[in-house]
């Protein structure tokens, strides 16, 4: 199972979002109720234009593990995808309930970015910025948050800080996921998916590598 999920991450991570899929899935069909497999698979089958199954698998690692503002995290991003935006916002009301601090909070602003309010996503990540400069998650958090918010720029520079102090939540939501697209006619994505190693070519492209 482990192999599976491992191996899910990678493909992911490098933008062969399909293959990732299937390993994914595997996992889960060999351990239906580990939470790390319920949560990947919500994100990987969203990413994967596969949008009812990634609900259903959000749905399952909530009902596993209703306190996780990971599970919260992505479950609302599937629902988003999914079309089903008040239930996305819900849910991201819900992770912003169970914050322990102004990071985990942030993991909310991108859904309640994009479900129609930007200017509260603004105000969260400008609290963010005041309030976690030494968090070790915060630059990560803030590239979410500007995201949603629609701040291309300051997004960026807080992905390239978050690439700079080598992050390792970065890899969380992978540069496949339609959160990026925005940033990806911009030189700048491009050098930092070059000094990450990572296909300049896929990640810059329309879709970054997602099924059309």
């Amino acid at each position: 199972m482990l192999a599976h999920f491992y191996l899910s991450r990678l493909l992911l991570t490098t933008g062969r979002v399909d293959d990732a899929a299937v390993e994914i899935q595997q996992a889960t069909t060999l351990d239906p109720v580990n939470f790390p497999n319920l949560i990947v698979s919500a994100l990987t089958l969203s990413i994967a234009g596969r949008h009812d199954e990634a609900i259903a698998a959000g749905d399952r690692a909530w009902e596993a593990d209703s306190t996780s503002t990971a599970a919260q995290q992505l479950g609302a991003i599937a629902l988003l995808r999914g079309g089903r935006t008040s239930d996305a916002r819900r849910r991201a009301d819900v992770t912003l309930r169970l914050a322990r601090d102004t990071v985990d909070a942030a993991a909310s602003a991108y859904v309640i970015g994009v479900a129609g309010d930007t200017a509260r996503a603004a105000d969260m990540a400008r609290a963010l910025s005041r309030r976690a400069t030494d968090h070790p998650r915060v630059n990560y958090s803030l590239t979410r948050a500007w995201l949603g918010a629609g701040n291309s720029a300051e997004a960026l520079s807080a992905l390239e800080r978050a690439v700079s102090h080598q992050e390792p939540i970065v890899s969380l939501v992978p540069f496949s996921d339609a959160s990026y697209d925005p940033l990806r006619a911009s030189p700048r994505f491009a050098a930092l998916v070059r000094k990450l190693g990572l296909d300049v070519a896929l990640f810059t492209s329309p879709t970054g590598g997602r099924p059309r």
